[in-house]
Protein backbone atom coordinates (compact mmCIF):
# COMPACT_ATOMS: atom_id res chain seq x y z
CA UNK A 1 0.00 0.00 0.00
CA UNK A 2 1.39 3.38 -1.04
CA UNK A 3 0.84 6.18 1.49
CA UNK A 4 0.20 9.46 -0.29
CA UNK A 5 2.45 12.33 0.75
CA UNK A 6 0.72 15.34 2.33
CA UNK A 7 0.76 18.50 0.20
CA UNK A 8 3.41 21.06 1.22
CA UNK A 9 3.02 24.68 0.10
CA UNK A 10 6.43 26.34 -0.21
CA UNK A 11 6.45 30.12 0.29
CA UNK A 12 9.11 32.26 -1.35
CA UNK A 13 9.18 36.05 -1.59
CA UNK A 14 11.34 37.84 -4.17
CA UNK A 15 12.37 41.48 -3.94
CA UNK A 16 15.70 42.41 -5.55
CA UNK A 17 17.64 39.14 -5.34
CA UNK A 18 20.07 38.47 -8.21
CA UNK A 19 18.53 36.09 -10.72
CA UNK A 20 21.37 33.59 -10.39
CA UNK A 21 20.54 33.20 -6.68
CA UNK A 22 16.83 32.80 -7.44
CA UNK A 23 17.68 30.10 -9.99
CA UNK A 24 19.80 28.22 -7.44
CA UNK A 25 16.89 28.30 -5.01
CA UNK A 26 14.41 27.10 -7.66
CA UNK A 27 16.76 24.32 -8.72
CA UNK A 28 17.05 23.11 -5.13
CA UNK A 29 13.23 23.02 -4.87
CA UNK A 30 12.83 21.14 -8.16
CA UNK A 31 15.25 18.45 -6.98
CA UNK A 32 13.52 17.72 -3.67
CA UNK A 33 13.00 14.02 -3.02
CA UNK A 34 9.62 14.92 -1.50
CA UNK A 35 7.34 15.31 -4.53
CA UNK A 36 3.86 16.40 -3.40
CA UNK A 37 4.41 20.15 -3.20
CA UNK A 38 3.32 23.45 -4.65
CA UNK A 39 5.41 26.59 -4.91
CA UNK A 40 3.96 30.02 -4.14
CA UNK A 41 6.20 32.88 -5.28
CA UNK A 42 5.37 36.44 -4.30
CA UNK A 43 7.29 39.06 -6.26
CA UNK A 44 7.15 42.10 -4.00
CA UNK A 45 8.61 44.39 -6.64
CA UNK A 46 6.54 45.22 -9.74
CA UNK A 47 9.74 46.52 -11.39
CA UNK A 48 11.77 43.35 -10.77
CA UNK A 49 14.14 43.41 -13.73
CA UNK A 50 14.29 39.62 -14.07
CA UNK A 51 10.52 39.07 -14.08
CA UNK A 52 10.33 37.95 -17.72
CA UNK A 53 13.21 35.49 -17.24
CA UNK A 54 11.59 34.20 -14.06
CA UNK A 55 8.32 33.48 -15.88
CA UNK A 56 10.19 31.60 -18.62
CA UNK A 57 11.96 29.41 -16.08
CA UNK A 58 8.77 28.68 -14.12
CA UNK A 59 7.10 27.32 -17.26
CA UNK A 60 9.70 24.53 -17.31
CA UNK A 61 8.78 23.25 -13.83
CA UNK A 62 6.40 20.28 -13.69
CA UNK A 63 4.64 20.83 -10.35
CA UNK A 64 2.01 23.46 -9.38
CA UNK A 65 3.26 27.04 -9.10
CA UNK A 66 1.40 30.20 -8.17
CA UNK A 67 3.10 33.43 -9.15
CA UNK A 68 1.83 36.55 -7.37
CA UNK A 69 3.16 39.92 -8.52
CA UNK A 70 2.37 42.74 -6.12
CA UNK A 71 1.25 45.95 -7.83
CA UNK A 72 3.31 47.85 -5.28
CA UNK A 73 5.89 47.02 -2.66
CA UNK A 74 3.92 45.63 0.31
CA UNK A 75 6.84 44.44 2.43
CA UNK A 76 7.83 40.92 3.43
CA UNK A 77 5.14 40.36 6.08
CA UNK A 78 2.16 41.29 3.91
CA UNK A 79 3.63 39.33 0.99
CA UNK A 80 4.03 36.19 3.10
CA UNK A 81 0.54 36.55 4.56
CA UNK A 82 -0.81 36.83 1.02
CA UNK A 83 1.00 33.64 0.08
CA UNK A 84 -0.38 31.85 3.14
CA UNK A 85 -3.92 32.75 2.08
CA UNK A 86 -3.27 31.23 -1.36
CA UNK A 87 -1.74 28.01 -0.02
CA UNK A 88 -3.65 24.75 -0.56
CA UNK A 89 -1.32 22.51 1.43
CA UNK A 90 -1.89 21.22 4.95
CA UNK A 91 1.75 22.12 5.60
CA UNK A 92 3.70 25.30 4.87
CA UNK A 93 7.45 25.55 4.25
CA UNK A 94 9.57 28.69 4.01
CA UNK A 95 12.57 29.41 1.84
CA UNK A 96 14.27 32.70 0.97
CA UNK A 97 15.01 33.55 -2.66
CA UNK A 98 18.77 33.46 -2.03
CA UNK A 99 19.01 30.23 0.02
CA UNK A 100 19.46 26.62 -1.11
CA UNK A 101 17.66 23.49 0.10
CA UNK A 102 19.44 20.16 0.33
CA UNK A 103 17.60 17.54 -1.78
CA UNK A 104 16.14 15.63 1.18
CA UNK A 105 15.19 18.69 3.25
CA UNK A 106 11.39 18.40 3.01
CA UNK A 107 11.33 14.61 3.30
CA UNK A 108 13.50 14.62 6.43
CA UNK A 109 11.58 17.46 8.05
CA UNK A 110 8.20 15.84 7.37
CA UNK A 111 9.40 12.53 8.83
CA UNK A 112 10.79 14.32 11.91
CA UNK A 113 7.54 16.26 12.38
CA UNK A 114 5.24 13.25 12.09
CA UNK A 115 7.51 10.80 13.91
CA UNK A 116 7.66 13.09 16.96
CA UNK A 117 4.04 14.31 16.75
CA UNK A 118 5.17 17.92 16.28
CA UNK A 119 3.39 20.97 14.88
CA UNK A 120 6.30 23.08 13.68
CA UNK A 121 9.92 22.16 12.88
CA UNK A 122 13.16 23.74 11.70
CA UNK A 123 16.63 22.43 10.97
CA UNK A 124 20.21 23.56 11.39
CA UNK A 125 21.87 25.50 8.56
CA UNK A 126 25.17 26.01 6.79
CA UNK A 127 26.11 29.59 5.95
CA UNK A 128 27.42 30.46 2.47
CA UNK A 129 28.69 33.74 1.08
CA UNK A 130 27.66 35.61 -2.08
CA UNK A 131 29.85 33.27 -4.16
CA UNK A 132 28.46 30.05 -2.65
CA UNK A 133 31.55 29.47 -0.52
CA UNK A 134 31.00 27.81 2.84
CA UNK A 135 31.44 30.18 5.80
CA UNK A 136 30.35 28.22 8.85
CA UNK A 137 27.79 25.76 10.17
CA UNK A 138 25.16 26.59 12.76
CA UNK A 139 24.06 23.28 14.19
CA UNK A 140 22.93 21.75 17.45
CA UNK A 141 24.29 18.53 18.93
CA UNK A 142 20.98 16.68 19.21
CA UNK A 143 17.50 16.90 17.78
CA UNK A 144 15.37 18.98 20.16
CA UNK A 145 11.64 18.78 20.81
CA UNK A 146 9.04 20.54 22.95
CA UNK A 147 10.40 22.21 26.09
CA UNK A 148 13.97 21.69 24.84
CA UNK A 149 13.26 24.17 22.04
CA UNK A 150 11.58 26.53 24.49
CA UNK A 151 14.72 26.63 26.64
CA UNK A 152 16.81 27.77 23.67
CA UNK A 153 14.30 30.28 22.34
CA UNK A 154 14.21 31.99 25.72
CA UNK A 155 17.92 32.69 25.24
CA UNK A 156 17.96 33.62 21.56
CA UNK A 157 16.19 32.79 18.32
CA UNK A 158 17.85 30.08 16.26
CA UNK A 159 14.69 28.69 14.69
CA UNK A 160 15.98 29.54 11.22
CA UNK A 161 13.02 30.68 9.10
CA UNK A 162 14.30 29.35 5.71
CA UNK A 163 14.13 25.85 7.25
CA UNK A 164 10.57 26.02 8.61
CA UNK A 165 7.96 23.34 8.02
CA UNK A 166 4.69 23.76 9.94
CA UNK A 167 1.09 22.70 9.95
CA UNK A 168 -0.93 25.38 8.16
CA UNK A 169 -3.42 25.49 11.04
CA UNK A 170 -0.80 27.23 13.20
CA UNK A 171 -0.63 30.15 10.77
CA UNK A 172 -4.42 30.23 10.60
CA UNK A 173 -4.93 30.11 14.37
CA UNK A 174 -2.26 32.76 15.05
CA UNK A 175 -3.54 35.03 12.24
CA UNK A 176 -0.24 34.46 10.40
CA UNK A 177 2.52 37.04 10.77
CA UNK A 178 2.22 40.28 12.70
CA UNK A 179 3.74 43.34 11.03
CA UNK A 180 6.83 43.60 13.21
CA UNK A 181 9.80 45.00 11.25
CA UNK A 182 12.76 42.60 10.98
CA UNK A 183 11.52 40.38 13.85
CA UNK A 184 8.32 38.85 12.45
CA UNK A 185 9.83 35.34 12.51
CA UNK A 186 10.93 35.41 16.17
CA UNK A 187 7.55 36.86 17.12
CA UNK A 188 5.77 34.01 15.33
CA UNK A 189 7.95 31.36 17.00
CA UNK A 190 7.40 32.95 20.43
CA UNK A 191 3.62 33.10 19.93
CA UNK A 192 3.60 29.45 18.79
CA UNK A 193 5.37 28.42 21.99
CA UNK A 194 3.11 30.50 24.24
CA UNK A 195 0.03 29.00 22.58
CA UNK A 196 1.32 25.52 23.40
CA UNK A 197 2.29 24.23 19.97
CA UNK A 198 4.97 21.57 19.96
CA UNK A 199 8.15 22.64 18.17
CA UNK A 200 11.16 20.62 17.12
CA UNK A 201 14.61 21.42 15.79
CA UNK A 202 16.78 19.03 13.82
CA UNK A 203 20.54 18.74 14.14
CA UNK A 204 20.79 18.01 10.39
CA UNK A 205 21.91 20.97 8.26
CA UNK A 206 19.24 20.96 5.54
CA UNK A 207 19.53 24.50 4.12
CA UNK A 208 22.43 26.60 2.89
CA UNK A 209 21.64 30.07 4.20
CA UNK A 210 23.24 32.92 2.29
CA UNK A 211 24.96 35.61 4.34
CA UNK A 212 23.87 38.68 2.44
CA UNK A 213 25.51 41.85 3.86
CA UNK A 214 22.76 43.98 2.30
CA UNK A 215 19.87 42.11 3.89
CA UNK A 216 19.59 44.18 7.08
CA UNK A 217 20.50 47.87 7.27
CA UNK A 218 21.87 49.47 10.42
CA UNK A 219 18.38 50.89 11.03
CA UNK A 220 16.77 47.44 10.95
CA UNK A 221 19.59 45.84 12.95
CA UNK A 222 19.03 48.31 15.80
CA UNK A 223 15.27 47.80 15.60
CA UNK A 224 15.71 44.03 15.50
CA UNK A 225 17.89 44.16 18.61
CA UNK A 226 15.38 46.22 20.61
CA UNK A 227 12.27 44.25 19.66
CA UNK A 228 13.99 40.87 20.13
CA UNK A 229 14.93 41.84 23.69
CA UNK A 230 11.28 42.55 24.48
CA UNK A 231 10.07 39.29 22.87
CA UNK A 232 12.65 37.24 24.82
CA UNK A 233 11.70 38.89 28.10
CA UNK A 234 8.01 38.14 27.56
CA UNK A 235 8.65 34.58 26.39
CA UNK A 236 10.48 33.87 29.66
CA UNK A 237 7.25 34.84 31.41
CA UNK A 238 5.06 32.87 28.97
CA UNK A 239 3.59 36.10 27.59
CA UNK A 240 2.92 37.38 24.09
CA UNK A 241 4.52 40.73 23.32
CA UNK A 242 1.83 43.41 23.09
CA UNK A 243 1.40 45.87 20.23
CA UNK A 244 2.15 48.70 22.67
CA UNK A 245 5.51 47.19 23.65
CA UNK A 246 6.40 46.80 19.99
CA UNK A 247 5.47 50.42 19.25
CA UNK A 248 7.71 51.61 22.10
CA UNK A 249 10.67 49.61 20.80
CA UNK A 250 10.10 50.90 17.25
CA UNK A 251 9.87 54.45 18.55
CA UNK A 252 13.20 54.07 20.35
CA UNK A 253 14.79 52.67 17.19
CA UNK A 254 13.93 55.89 15.35
CA UNK A 255 16.28 57.88 17.57
CA UNK A 256 19.36 58.78 15.52
CA UNK A 257 21.37 59.21 18.71
CA UNK A 258 20.43 55.73 20.00
CA UNK A 259 21.09 54.19 16.58
CA UNK A 260 24.59 55.69 16.48
CA UNK A 261 25.32 54.35 19.96
CA UNK A 262 24.16 50.90 18.85
CA UNK A 263 26.28 50.93 15.65
CA UNK A 264 29.41 51.98 17.57
CA UNK A 265 28.78 49.39 20.28
CA UNK A 266 28.24 46.61 17.73
CA UNK A 267 31.45 47.52 15.91
CA UNK A 268 33.40 47.32 19.17
CA UNK A 269 31.87 44.02 20.28
CA UNK A 270 32.43 42.47 16.84
CA UNK A 271 36.09 43.52 16.94
CA UNK A 272 36.52 41.90 20.35
CA UNK A 273 34.73 38.64 19.52
CA UNK A 274 35.90 38.16 15.92
CA UNK A 275 39.46 39.54 15.91
CA UNK A 276 42.39 37.09 15.95
CA UNK A 277 45.18 39.70 15.99
CA UNK A 278 46.56 39.70 19.55
CA UNK A 279 47.89 43.28 19.49
CA UNK A 280 44.66 44.73 18.10
CA UNK A 281 42.71 42.56 20.52
CA UNK A 282 44.53 44.18 23.46
CA UNK A 283 43.78 47.68 22.15
CA UNK A 284 40.13 46.88 21.49
CA UNK A 285 39.97 45.15 24.87
CA UNK A 286 41.06 48.30 26.70
CA UNK A 287 38.45 50.30 24.81
CA UNK A 288 35.85 47.63 25.56
CA UNK A 289 36.58 47.54 29.30
CA UNK A 290 36.14 51.30 29.47
CA UNK A 291 32.89 51.36 27.51
CA UNK A 292 31.24 48.32 29.12
CA UNK A 293 30.67 50.39 32.26
CA UNK A 294 29.08 53.29 30.39
CA UNK A 295 27.34 51.79 27.34
CA UNK A 296 24.11 49.82 27.66
CA UNK A 297 24.51 48.52 24.11
CA UNK A 298 28.06 47.28 24.62
CA UNK A 299 27.00 45.31 27.70
CA UNK A 300 23.88 43.85 26.08
CA UNK A 301 25.53 43.03 22.76
CA UNK A 302 28.47 41.36 24.47
CA UNK A 303 26.14 39.22 26.59
CA UNK A 304 24.11 38.31 23.50
CA UNK A 305 27.27 37.42 21.59
CA UNK A 306 28.41 35.14 24.41
CA UNK A 307 25.00 33.46 24.45
CA UNK A 308 25.16 32.89 20.70
CA UNK A 309 28.68 31.49 20.91
CA UNK A 310 27.74 28.97 23.59
CA UNK A 311 24.10 28.37 22.68
CA UNK A 312 24.61 25.24 20.62
CA UNK A 313 27.18 23.89 23.07
CA UNK A 314 24.53 24.20 25.77
CA UNK A 315 22.38 21.63 23.96
CA UNK A 316 24.71 18.98 25.37
CA UNK A 317 23.52 19.93 28.85
CA UNK A 318 19.78 19.84 28.16
CA UNK A 319 18.15 16.99 30.03
CA UNK A 320 16.46 14.32 27.91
Amino acid sequence: MVIRESLISILMSIYKEPFIWVMETLDSIVHQTYRNMELIIIVDNPNYIFLSQLKDELEKIDFPIKLIINKENLGLVESLNLGIQMARGCYLARIDADDVMLPDRLKKEMFFLKNNDLDFVASSVSSIDENDRHIKSNSIHHDLVGTQVLKLEKINNFFWHPTWLARKEIFTNLSAYRNIPAVEDYDFVARSLVYGYKLGMMKDKLVKKRANPNSISSVNAHRQFLISKVIRKNLRHDKITSEEEIRKAISMSRSIRERKHYVVAKRIVDRITLNNNKFQLILFGIQFLFLIFFSYYVRELFVDKCKQRFLFSMTRMIQY
